[in-house]
């Protein structure tokens, strides 16, 4: 394979960005918002509220763990995902994810055994909603810090009862299979790890500053 230049990665980005985000019918939104206002659920009585995904949302994330559950001895790496905005009509990547199907013990990862089928996005402690949660919305006194990059470039107003998105968050993802090719279309299939690493750097180059991968 021939060295890739910053044009080649930023042509290869582009291009994934138009197959993949671009083509999509519908856009499925994060967070529940109205005028992006987010709505803020409460988790129990006299408990910290915690930010309201959408119903499209979940229910996106239910028939992903549901694939992954099936198919994961037979092809199936686990879960590729990115959230992205929309500017000028052209989607744009800020974060890019996985959640690999087999755990520490060598069998399916707790991540996809859970009923509330909510990986990586769940409202809990070590999920992306409930730590960007303790950044937006007031009352906690533990803030997750690896959140604060979320919640700067996302939100207007943090910490708020009536947190403000900058601009909509929208999600994309897949149960990461065999059959898939990579964003380096040379390299073919690559395991899902790998192709991770692949889109952080495609995506650093053709949207500079955006990423929110750390």
């Amino acid at each position: 394979m021939k060295y890739m230049t910053q044009e080649d990665w930023s042509l290869a980005a582009r291009s994934w960005v138009g197959e993949n985000l671009q083509k999509h019918t519908q856009h499925i939104p994060v967070f529940e918002s109205e005028g992006l206002v987010v709505k803020i659920n409460k988790r129990k009585a006299g408990g910290h509220g915690v930010l309201s995904r959408t119903n499209l949302f979940d229910e996106e994330l239910a028939k992903i763990t549901d694939t992954v559950r099936l198919d994961y001895g037979k092809g199936v790496d686990g879960m590729l995902y990115c959230l992205y905005t929309i500017e000028e009509n052209e989607p744009v990547p800020i974060y890019v994810g996985i959640a690999r199907a087999i755990g520490h013990t060598g069998k399916l990862s707790v991540l996809f055994m859970n009923s509330r089928k909510k990986p990586r996005f769940d409202d809990y402690d070590g999920y992306h909603i409930g730590d960007l949660s303790t950044q937006i919305v007031p009352g906690y006194t533990k803030m997750k810090a690896c959140k604060k990059v979320w919640a700067d470039h996302m939100f207007s107003n943090a910490p708020s009862l009536n947190p403000k998105l900058c601009k909509e968050v929208y999600f994309w993802g897949k149960a990461w299979s065999t059959s898939d090719m990579s964003v380096v279309s040379n390299l073919g299939h690559t395991p899902l790890f790998l192709e991770e690493s692949l889109l952080v750097h495609a995506f650093r180059t053709a949207y500079p500053n955006r990423l929110l991968n750390r």
